[in-house]
């Protein structure tokens, strides 16, 4: 092979090699995007309403009183929320609610992204319940969390309330340097989520039944 060929041949292969590395380095890249939309769902599709996350919705319940659905309401909090009377700010009363208080949900998550250890959270959240003739209203609002235990709580770094992590991840306040990445912001907000979606399920049950 003469020194012609040898240099085609060699430039031919060079050209080759890097049309492959750029189809695998494309592909990387949209990968790693489709991932990062992946796991960005859980903060872009909370019920965010004004900057606040709010959990509402009315719900219908056929052949129901208003009396029958106020009685089911108070019974569901007493048994499935933990009361809490202790709040610097009290609520303003409204006798038109069947529910109106606030009180304690409680997840589990780990304060870091290591994972190696999980702590007890709990969460103070405002339920607010309005039932009708055949139907009710639920409203989940006001939330703020901190580890279960007073020692964890003053010795761990953590958020108190879910829209201003909300607002870290989407300004993208975060890093691998950062002591609250946004992988442990995710596990948060997914806790957080859980926590209400599973008391919702709870609430509807019961009005249901």
């Amino acid at each position: 092979m003469d020194k012609s060929c040898f240099y085609k041949y060699t430039h031919d292969r060079i050209v080759e090699m890097n049309r492959v590395l750029m189809v695998i380095f494309l592909a990387l890249i949209v990968n790693v995007s489709r991932a990062q939309t992946g796991k960005d769902t859980i903060v872009y599709n909370l019920p965010v309403v004004n900057g606040k996350l709010v959990y509402s919705d009315s719900v219908a319940v056929k052949g129901r009183s208003r009396a029958v659905l106020d009685s089911i309401a108070k019974k569901w909090f007493a048994v499935n929320v933990i009361p809490y009377k202790d709040c610097c700010n009290p609520l303003v009363t409204e006798t038109m609610s069947s529910v109106f208080s606030q009180g304690l949900l409680q997840f589990r998550a780990p304060p870091n992204s290591w994972r190696v250890v999980y702590y007890d959270y709990i969460m103070l959240v405002t339920v607010k319940v309005d039932c009708g003739e055949g139907y009710y209203k639920y409203k989940i609002y006001d939330m703020h969390f901190r580890p279960k235990s007073n020692f964890f709580n003053a010795v761990v770094e953590h958020p108190t309330n879910p829209e201003y992590l909300i607002d870290r991840y989407k300004k993208k306040k975060y890093g691998l340097l950062s002591s609250m990445p946004a992988e442990i912001i995710r596990i948060y907000l997914a806790c957080v989520n859980t926590s209400v979606r599973n008391c919702i399920a709870s609430l509807n049950k019961a009005m249901a039944n």
